[in-house]
Formats: C-alpha cells, structure tokens, sequence
C-alpha cells in the first residue's frame, strides 16, 4: 500500500503535471506519482481526484484553492466582456 507524503515540488514535476493536465484538457486533475529515492513515474492522471490524504500531507484546504482558482478564472472572462 502506498504513503502520502509531502513533496517539495521542483520545475521537473510541476512541468509534467501541467503538461499532463492541458494533454487531457483538465484544469483541475489529481496526477499520481510514484517516487522511488529521487526517480518517480506516473501512476495516474484522475479526472475527479480525491484530497483527503493530499490535505493531510499539505496542510491545504483544496476546496478553498479551487474556489479562488475558479474566482480568477471568472474574473478574466468578466474583464474581457
């Protein structure tokens, strides 16, 4: 069984996650990896991720990101009106 943890994230991994959710066309994707010393490799890339564990290892509350990520997006649609 795998272990969640905190990962101080570096250019490498942020630029596949991103890369991974704009190829699959999600803004907000749940992407899976598996670390092993300081290789890893994609598990998974979820459409409808759950943030329990990931709000234990963070210290985040995910809802209240996604609601101020979704609150810029809006604001940019609205400027552009």
């Amino acid at each position: 069984m795998g272990a969640v943890s905190k990962f101080d994230l570096n250019p490498a991994v942020e630029c596949l996650a991103v890369e991974l959710a704009k190829t699959i066309g999600l803004d907000i994707p749940g992407v899976d990896l598996l670390f092993d010393g300081d290789n890893y490799q994609l598990c998974e890339v979820n459409y409808v991720p759950g943030f329990e564990s990931f709000e234990t290892a963070i210290g985040i509350k995910v809802p209240l990101e996604i609601y101020h990520y979704v609150q810029v997006q809006l604001d940019g649609v609205q400027s552009k009106t």
